[in-house]
This record gives C-alpha cells, structure tokens and sequence, in this order.
C-alpha cells in the first residue's frame, strides 16, 4: 500500500511539473528520432533518448494511435523498488494511461526507497526535459 501512495505522488508531482511554465529547453536538446517497439491494440510504443547538459536517458512513450491526446503525463521513474523487497513496475500503468488517451513518456529510472541521501530519487533534468518534449509534441498536434 506504501508503495502505491508513493506512485501516486509521483504522478501527481509530474503532473504539477507539466503545469507549471519554466524555461526547460535550456536543460534539454533536440530529440533524437522515436524508434517504435511495438503497436498494441491502439497504442504505439517508442523509445527515445532525453539528453541535455545534465546527461542522458533512456525512455519509453506511449502514444494512442490517433492525432489529438487526451491528455499528457510525465512520469519521473519507471519502478519502485524497496528495501523490504517489495517492487512495483509502472510500465504497466503507462501503457493503461495510454490505453485511455494520454501521451505517456516514462524514462528508465528506479526510485529506491527508503532513500539514503537527500539528493536520491530526485526527478532533475531527466524530468523536466521529458516534460519540455511533451509540451513541444503537444504544440505540434
């Protein structure tokens, strides 16, 4: 139960970042070209590379196939995993997102918890320039 109170805040924290109105594209360059994995019953699924001065992440976007999203959502990690051994994977949960209409994009990163230091777990460059790409992709439609 933990563990799902913690996904929810996180979603309900990349949801903020997608509201608010920073200057992201300092912190993140061009993307380079989607290459789609797969296409499941309406939902195509992508891997890209979010890079910027902060470095480089791996990421996967679901996409419903069709032109306008219902909605956008940024996740900041792709696992939860715990010292108690307790995982959880939210890959799944993007793909029902998209299932549902949104854009998803979900880098490839584990949160651990408990944390161990302050600066553990932090969202960073990787999450703000996801969001500055589901803004500009969401300007393009």
């Amino acid at each position: 139960m933990r563990i799902l109170a913690v996904a929810t805040l996180l979603i309900c924290s990349a949801s903020l970042l997608l509201a608010q109105n920073q200057s992201a594209e300092k912190l993140c360059y061009s993307a380079p070209p989607a290459t789609t994995v797969s296409h499941d019953d309406g939902v195509i699924v992508q891997k890209i590379v979010l890079s910027g001065t902060w470095g480089s992440n791996d990421a996967t976007v679901y996409l419903r196939d069709k032109e306008i999203a219902d909605g956008a959502v940024v996740f900041s990690h792709s696992a939860i995993h715990s010292d108690s051994g307790a995982s959880v994977d939210l890959m799944t949960f993007a793909a029902t997102l998209a299932h549902a209409g949104a854009a998803v994009i979900i880098p490839q990163r584990t949160l651990l918890l408990p944390a161990t230091d302050q600066w553990m777990n932090r969202e960073g460059g990787v999450v703000i320039c996801a969001r500055a790409l589901a803004h500009r992709s969401h300007q393009s439609i």
